[in-house]
């Protein structure tokens, strides 16, 4: 079953300023990389791992650990059109273990 989650928002800026933010992982995946109360004080390390940076075929992986269980997975963006949609996924079965 897919999942999807939607908002919307009036930014004032344009629009290929706020896609570009919007795609960038490092960014939006702010939550999973710093220190927060989402990730129950844990962070994660985000690792570019094939493809471009952003756009078709970007792809990355997470790691680190996360109340005591090791987290490894990593996520591709599987559709993308410039300006206006970008998806993502996560590829492959991801790492779940204690440490």
């Amino acid at each position: 079953m897919t999942q999807s989650l939607q908002k919307t928002q009036i930014i004032r800026a344009t629009v290929d300023k706020v896609f570009s933010y919007m795609d960038d992982l490092s960014k939006t995946g702010m939550h999973m990389s710093q220190s927060s109360m989402m990730m129950a004080g844990s962070k994660l390390e985000l690792e570019h791992v094939s493809g471009p940076e952003k756009g078709m075929g970007a792809t990355f992986r997470w790691t680190g650990s996360m109340l005591g269980f090791e987290l490894d997975f990593m996520v591709a963006v599987t559709s993308w059109i410039k300006n206006r949609e970008k998806v993502w996924e996560t590829i492959e079965t991801p790492k779940f273990g204690t440490q």
